[in-house]
């Protein structure tokens, strides 16, 4: 029998295209995605993920993610991955004390706001200091 059929008794074989492989199974240990959100292990500040909650330019201060955390990633209107090379960003300790200025890709979670909804903000965004661990976040939020 193929991998790809599945059979009872000989009578019915229909084909599951979807089994996962162990491709897809390896998932990170340190972002999971569900339904709707994103959800990432305490962990993932010392692997060179960061956190902002709000956008205000040079002065965004991104602290690492030390406790586990979901993002709903439904909730945004729009998701951008800008890249400027040798761009630095302002790093944080867990207590919002500036420690340092490093490269890294950052993500930007937008949402429209306003009397009229007509307003694009940045609401959140991720820093990531580590390019693999970039690469599975951008995975991750392909698949909303």
């Amino acid at each position: 029998m193929a991998a790809d059929s599945y059979s009872t008794g000989g009578l019915k074989k229909r084909c599951l295209d979807n089994i996962p492989t162990e491709e897809h199974t390896k998932q990170s240990t340190l972002i999971k995605a569900g339904r709707n959100f994103l959800t990432f292990s305490s962990s993932c500040g010392a692997a060179g993920l960061f956190l902002a909650q709000h956008w205000s330019g040079d002065t965004t201060l991104f602290t690492p993610i030390s406790t586990p955390t979901s993002i709903r990633v439904t909730s945004f209107d729009q998701i951008t991955f800008p890249f400027v090379a040798g761009e630095k960003y302002c790093i944080g300790n867990l207590n919002g004390q500036y420690v340092n200025s490093l490269s890294g890709r950052v993500i930007h979670m937008w949402k429209f706001t306003g009397e009229f909804g007509d307003d694009l903000h940045i609401v959140k965004s991720l820093l990531c200091l580590d390019e693999q661990l970039y690469s599975e976040l951008c995975t991750a939020l392909s698949e909303f």
